[in-house]
């Protein structure tokens, strides 16, 4: 991979991992009109390039809109923080094995993530209009569902042209490749309850696989799994989950915990039964799941 990603991707890991917010300008900080930038636009459940909208404000003149699916937005990619940063371990053991780690992990969690520990960083890439002014531009990044971002860049002389994103051995990564990184389309099972169980276990149902004579095929995936195992399966037509702690010594601290995905293009998925215990496998009432179609 050239210099220039691997510069981007470590610019991109380090604001997940310091603020887990968007970042306030678009990395480059400068760049010509023309060029390629890549917008940190945080913690985003529902960005990709056929629902987002973008609009760039330039230092003069009219207002340019980028309507989704365009070319010029190049990919919308989530980068996932390491499994064995000092921001999780130290979060996982409660010993801080570097400077802050707590503070920044503490601060990840409860200000921008909401407790939810799959943390990951949307990052857009965008080929900027090749008229634009020398001056600050602002770029602001919407979808339907009234997420949003707005990131600013400072436009100089010169005349840019779009990044070719040249890896190793100068193979250029086309549309295809970027595609191939874009998260699908999928259900979050969300939990919801009073208390707080040990294990659970989940019944869902859909419309049939094409295993069963219709489309797609799911998948079931854990976001956490240094936190917990997820067991699973599918005939075709109902998935049955079994969720329990990684460690059996540690139970989960949240019920955010126990939230995983359904991919594979499976449709209308749609919660059977919920069934909680407790460590000794007793029945805990009142925990609900709830599917939430994101992409």
């Amino acid at each position: 991979m050239n210099n220039y990603l691997q510069k981007l991707l470590g610019i991109l890991s380090i604001v997940l991992l310091v603020t887990a917010c968007s970042g306030d300008k678009t990395f480059n900080d400068y760049a010509r009109a023309g060029d390629t930038v890549a917008v940190a636009a945080g913690w985003k459940q529902n960005f990709n390039k056929e629902n987002i909208t973008v609009t760039i404000t330039p230092s003069i003149g009219s207002v340019i809109v980028i309507p989704p699916g365009d070319p010029a937005i190049r990919a919308s990619i989530n980068f996932y923080a390491d499994p064995l940063s000092s921001a999780i371990i130290s979060r996982e053991t409660g010993i801080e094995f570097s400077k802050y780690a707590l503070t920044y992990e503490n601060t990840i969690t409860s200000n921008f993530t909401k407790k939810d520990k799959d943390w990951y960083q949307t990052s857009i890439f965008i080929d900027l209009p090749s008229t634009l002014p020398v001056g600050i531009t602002q770029i602001e990044i919407s979808n339907p569902q009234g997420q949003s971002v707005i990131s600013s860049v400072e436009i100089i002389d010169g005349v840019g042209a779009p990044s070719t994103f040249t890896a190793q051995n100068n193979t250029n990564l086309n549309t295809d490749m970027l595609d191939a990184l874009t998260r699908l389309e999928h259900y979050a099972i969300n939990f919801d309850g009073a208390s707080l169980p040990y294990a659970i276990e989940v019944s869902l149902l859909h419309d049939p696989d094409v295993d069963a004579g219709g489309t797609g095929k799911g998948f079931a995936v854990n976001p956490i799994g240094y936190k917990k195992n997820l067991l699973w399966k599918d005939d075709g037509t109902a998935m049955k989950v079994i969720l329990t702690p990684a460690n059996s010594d540690r139970p989960m601290d949240d019920l955010n915990d126990f939230k995983f995905y359904v991919a594979g293009n499976v449709k209308n998925l749609v919660v059977s039964s919920v069934n909680a215990y407790d460590a000794l496998g007793n029945a805990v009432s009142g925990v609900s799941a709830i599917p939430v179609l994101e992409r």
